[in-house]
């Protein structure tokens, strides 16, 4: 929603300007883009370095841009998907330079801002935001590699999907060269600590204890945090202890469901909880600092299995000292995931089919954690699996409200359910305050979902526009 509104804007200002769109979203439904946002010129698909280029020697040169790889564009009223598809070779994301903000303007703002958010309000401050929203540090996403060798469900950068919308696909790998030179660069832009969420295969040990290694050598100044898809091998836990130290580096583990039906059916990466216990107890006796992220909301889940997870959450938080956060999302259904691809097997209903009906839902109920776009049949085992798919959300909503809330005063930390939801009466009665509003009374509880305690949006509060 937001970008379309972007777009649409730029065009009113300067409708000379040209448009084009990237990324697995934009590469996905490019026709559809094309064909319902009259505002977007083009649209680069896939691996987009080289095609990016040629496309602004194209306009540059005033040439016809039939030629150009990877390029689904409109010619007149007719949208071209150009034949030729390209592939980038390894030498090529070596030679790049990830980190270098310098042709940036106010760069400085860009890196000061990016963490991770949690909620952004629009009626705070940018520093009250980033007080609430971030880790502490601002984090350079570090690039070392792409791709995918297998498929979670809700995952829209499987290996599927990434080998239709690149043409191909393989896993790739940048050099250790290149990886560090970019660690250097953005310590010099002021970063020190360094995101990484890219663990593609087992038997990933020995390219990131090479890494590790020499990260220690040439920036030991860098801090890493990094996000594990599968369980890190004994190997990999072992180099990350000798070379980095909490308290800003740290590992986040992805378990996804305490339920190993739940966690079998959806995650490409399975283990078991037998497993994952194993890893937090070497963390622990190593002395790594971890995060260990949650969802509610698969395929295959109902309550029963969801509160398999509440009693994981329960046995890490009271058994590892070493935890940091325990978060619980609901995932979005995402274009081009498994889900999406096909909801009967999965057993969901959804609403979502065309870039049109994500910028429709977007555009009027915008919350990215509670409004999935579908709904899973027999969840709750009682009416509840009768409502509509709105009416499912409100029902998820309230049950990870009831059962998952983790929101808290620090974002580094992690509460439970019953301080989360007070914190969360807090910050509306705030946020009330600060409007000149009566201060709301009402927790969320088992009598009061999300909507009747914090009541609806108020009257005349605009939809803040781009």
């Amino acid at each position: 929603y937001d970008v379309a509104q972007a777009i649409r804007r730029i065009k009113e200002v300067r409708p000379d300007v040209f448009v084009f769109l990237g990324g697995i979203t934009a590469s996905y439904f490019a026709g559809d883009i094309l064909e319902t946002l009259p505002e977007a010129d083009a649209v680069v698909m896939g691996e987009g370095f080289d095609a990016t280029l040629d496309l602004l020697s194209g306009l540059e040169a005033g040439k016809d841009l039939s030629e150009v790889p990877n390029l689904v564009w409109r010619r007149g009223g007719e949208v071209v998907v150009n034949p030729n598809r390209l592939q980038h070779p390894q030498q090529l994301f070596d030679s790049l330079s990830f980190a270098d903000f310098s042709p940036m303007r106010h760069h400085d703002i860009y890196i000061r801002q990016f963490g991770f958010p949690l909620a952004y309000s629009w009626e705070r401050t940018p520093e009250e935001n980033r007080e609430l929203m971030t880790m502490g540090r601002s984090f350079f996403p570090l690039y070392v590699g792409s791709g995918c060798n297998t498929a979670c469900s809700y995952c829209c950068g499987n290996a599927g999907t990434l080998k239709r919308i690149n043409g191909g696909h393989r896993l790739m790998w940048r050099s250790h060269d290149a990886v560090l030179r970019d660690v250097k660069l953005a310590l010099e832009f002021g970063y020190r600590t360094m995101a990484l969420c890219f663990d593609p295969i087992p038997g990933t040990g020995p390219y990131y204890a090479e890494l590790f290694r020499r990260w220690k050598k040439e920036t030991p100044e860098a801090d890493l945090y990094f996000e594990c898809w599968g369980l890190p091998e004994p190997d990999f836990v072992a180099a990350f202890a000798h070379c980095f130290e909490p308290p800003h580096s740290y590992l986040a583990l992805s378990p996804d469901s305490g339920s190993e039906v739940v966690r079998r059916r959806n995650k490409g990466n399975f283990y078991t909880n037998t497993q994952f216990f194993d890893c937090a107890d070497r963390l622990q006796e190593l002395g790594i600092q971890m995060d260990v992220l949650f969802s509610i909301g698969f395929p295959g889940e109902n309550t029963a299995r969801a509160l398999e997870t509440r009693d994981m959450i329960r046995k890490v938080s009271d058994g590892y000292p070493n935890v940091r956060r325990l978060m619980t999302w609901a995932v979005q259904l995402e274009p081009g995931s498994l889900q999406f691809e096909n909801p009967e097997h999965w057993g969901i209903v959804t609403n979502r089919k065309s870039f049109q009906d994500y910028v429709n839902l977007h555009g009027s109920r915008g919350d990215a954690y509670s409004i999935l776009g579908y709904k899973i049949r027999d969840f709750f085992g009682d009416e509840r699996d009768d409502s509509s798919i709105e009416e499912f959300e409100e029902h998820l909503q309230h049950f990870k409200c009831m059962e998952f809330c983790f929101l808290s005063k620090d974002p580094r930390v992690y509460n439970d359910p019953g301080m989360g939801r007070a914190e969360c009466l807090q910050r509306r009665s705030a946020l009330a305050e600060r409007r000149g509003d009566q201060l709301p009374t009402l927790e969320i509880s088992a009598a009061l979902n999300c909507r009747q305690a914090t009541g609806q949006e108020r009257p005349g509060t605009p939809r803040v526009e781009i």
